[in-house]
């Protein structure tokens, strides 16, 4: 009956080895993933970071863009009272040459170029 018992705590010994190389190998691959998906993680993060730092730059040269339009707009018309014709720019004109609005009191029409 020993060889029986012995053979059973020899199984068991074995059995709880191969559970424990099982759990280290679990282990070792969890591990693993994580590294990777930090990695993954960080690599996403600075492709956006630099990515959002490029549409800043382009976003700063258009705004440099439109405000020397504005700037150039007020300089030569500024005193123009601007309206929107069928979705259009249209600015006040003198009365005599109508397109848009009220004759007799506000009227309109389409700037040349808009």
């Amino acid at each position: 009956m020993s060889e029986v018992t012995d053979a059973a705590f020899k199984a068991s010994d074995d059995l709880h080895a191969g559970a424990n190389a099982i759990g280290g190998r679990m282990v070792l691959y969890a591990a693993m993933g994580a590294v990777g998906l930090m990695v993954s993680a960080a690599a996403i993060g600075y492709g956006i970071g630099a990515w959002t730092e490029s549409e800043v730059v382009e976003l700063r040269l258009e705004r440099a863009a439109l405000q020397a339009s504005v700037a150039d707009f007020e300089r030569r018309a500024g005193r123009a009272q601007l309206s929107s014709c069928d979705k259009r720019l249209c600015v006040r004109i003198v009365p005599d040459k109508t397109n848009y609005g009220v004759p007799g009191k506000e009227v309109y029409a389409i700037i040349h170029g808009y």
